[in-house]
């Protein structure tokens, strides 16, 4: 059971490991860019608080 067909037909039904391969490195990825964007934005908010708290004094 395939619970997205097109895409199983669209990579070969898992029969050509090499369209797989750019797949997984995408995947992997994924979490990283998350981690680094909310970090990222964290980092942000913190300063924006801080700036805008010094701003007011």
């Amino acid at each position: 059971m395939y619970l997205l067909p097109g895409g199983q037909g669209a990579l070969g039904g898992g029969r050509d490991w090499r369209k797989y391969l750019p797949l997984t490195y995408l995947q992997q990825s994924v979490p990283a860019i998350f981690v680094l964007s909310y970090l990222v934005g964290s980092y942000l908010v913190g300063f924006c608080a801080t700036v805008g708290r010094t701003a007011r004094s």
